[in-house]
């Protein structure tokens, strides 16, 4: 089996595998490291790669200066960083951070973000992801503050969304932005409802496209003009609807909330003004700019800049790319409603759902030939091709979307959950899906996991037999892992009592479904 190594250029190697997960292990942990003494090319010897401008380094007494450089430049292009140790040291950028989060109150820390991976095991060949740990960093609250704001427009984002299809006259429910999973489950609703009987019984073509590089990818100051531009519509938007200037987002621990204010000057509870804020239009663009010119990272006692995409790892990263891939899909939208001459083609588009960089599409086979900005069809497609290329994961008549299944049944679209971990590639890892009975959790936080995933069950399955068959599967793993089969059983049957009539059938029926699956000791599960 053939991985990758690390270097700024790729080089195959071929490993065994029980070897190379020890090696990523230890990789990891020193690439955690945040001693300012490490050397890059322990790194490199550790997993044998090939050091880059190095004939032989174990014939060498030193290394000069200008080697090491040269070979950590030659690293960080790959990745789309700027080495500045010789322009600026970490001390002057952690000082100018301090001085711009004083200005606006937010915590102070001394650190910049150090680099680490997280190995994809279930890849072939093995490769790995870089991740920028941001948490405690000099920036850390800045972005965090970011993502609060930004899960407070998500709403109006939406809104927008509806009024430009309202146009058209298209109905929709969101944007193509997701939440999570459950927002799937309406579309497929939709679909169902708007064909007949007969209808039903014919396979719809579902496809699911994935971005391949994303985050590492995105131009910085596309990224900044576009986030820039969408922060505008939002504040324009409000303000024409209810003159709202400014949002109050108040975060805490277990707690979030937003209210559109009309002013900025509110009074703020001398309790809660740790954990609220009341920001307008330019309060967000300036933190966003900062942000966005400051992507510093640190390995050792080396400093980089990212120039070229986002870190994975910021708090902030989900938001833009979400964000930053909506504008594209808005600006399609709005030039084929301007246009009103593709109104079967809007209807097909308003169906699609995306969740940050993967795509499930329904019902629209020659979604390909919109995908694109350089396509010649309707003006141009969607997305700018040379960092934001798809590629199609699956086709057919069912597909596989985060952790739901949709097939075809002779009733229409059905959604069942999936879980990847299940597949043939993540067999030889070894992966904890539930805690086993021994571990240090409260009792009741262990039994508690069995409403919470009945509750999962019934919102995303969309017939009875799929919610018997996941509850009997999580069952037996619990008991597998050392849970009492009637206490659990009886978590099950008083989370029916809760839900009476549950998928149109009494909850004492639905109960015996799934005990007649076990044995009386519940020892087996018996399919």
């Amino acid at each position: 089996m053939s991985v990758y190594n690390v270097g700024a250029k790729l080089q195959p190697l071929y490993v065994n595998r029980n070897r190379w997960t020890s090696v990523c292990i230890e990789f990891t942990r020193i690439f955690r490291c945040r001693d300012r003494n490490l050397n890059m090319y322990e790194m490199y010897d550790l997993i044998g790669c090939r050091r880059v401008n190095m004939s032989d380094r174990r014939g060498k007494s030193n290394v000069s200066s200008g080697e090491v450089i040269s070979s950590h430049q030659d690293f960080c292009k790959s990745y789309g960083f700027k080495l500045y140790q010789n322009y600026v040291s970490s001390g002057e950028v952690i000082s100018s951070h301090q001085d711009f989060c004083k200005s606006y109150g937010f915590k102070l820390y001394q650190n910049l973000p150090f680099l680490y991976t997280v190995w994809k095991f279930h890849k072939n060949p093995i490769k790995p992801r870089f991740i920028a740990a941001s948490c405690n960093t000099s920036l850390t609250d800045v972005s965090k503050w970011l993502s609060n704001c930004f899960k407070a427009i998500l709403p109006t984002i939406h809104d927008i969304w509806k009024e430009l299809l309202r146009d058209a006259d298209v109905p929709t429910s969101s944007s193509w932005i997701l939440y999570n999973s459950l927002g799937v489950v309406p579309v497929i609703k939709s679909l169902n409802s708007s064909r007949t009987i007969e209808e039903k019984s014919v396979p719809l073509g579902l496809q699911t496209f994935d971005f391949t590089t994303l985050y590492t990818k995105l131009d910085l100051n596309d990224l900044k003009h576009r986030i820039s531009s969408l922060v505008r519509k939002v504040f324009s938007f409000k303000f024409t609807k209810d003159r709202c200037k400014a949002l109050l987002v108040e975060k805490s621990a277990l707690h979030f909330d937003y209210l559109w204010l009309k002013s900025k000057s509110v009074d703020i509870d001398s309790k809660k003004k740790r954990y609220t804020r009341i920001v307008d239009e330019t309060d967000i663009l300036l933190w966003l700019e900062f942000l966005l010119e400051n992507l510093y990272i640190s390995i050792g006692d080396t400093l980089f800049k990212q120039c070229i995409g986002i870190p994975m790892g910021t708090n902030c990263a989900v938001f833009l790319a979400n964000f930053y891939l909506f504008t594209y899909e808005f600006e399609f939208m709005e030039r084929l409603v301007l246009a009103n001459t593709f109104p079967i083609i809007i209807h097909k588009l308003s169906n699609i759902r995306r969740f940050v960089d993967d795509l499930f599409v329904p019902d629209f086979s020659s979604f390909q030939d919109f995908m694109y900005l350089d396509n010649d069809a309707f003006g141009g497609g969607i997305y700018p091709k040379n960092f934001c290329e798809l590629n199609c994961t699956s086709h057919g008549d069912s597909c596989a979307f985060l952790d739901l299944k949709i097939f075809q049944s002779p009733f229409g679209l059905e959604v069942d959950i999936y879980d990847k971990r299940l597949e043939p590639e993540f067999a030889s890892i070894n992966m904890i899906r539930m805690p086993h009975i021994d571990s240090n959790i409260s009792h009741l936080a262990k039994y508690g996991v069995v409403c919470s995933q009945l509750f999962r069950f019934s919102r995303l399955c969309s017939s009875l037999s799929s919610f018997v068959i996941q509850c009997c599967q999580l069952i037996s793993l619990l008991v597998q892992k050392g849970y009492l089969f009637k206490k659990v059983s009886k978590k099950v049957r008083t989370f029916l009592l809760r839900n009476k009539f549950i998928y149109g059938s009494s909850s004492f029926h639905v109960f015996k479904l799934i005990i007649s699956k076990f044995n009386r000791k519940g020892e087996h599960y018996l399919g």
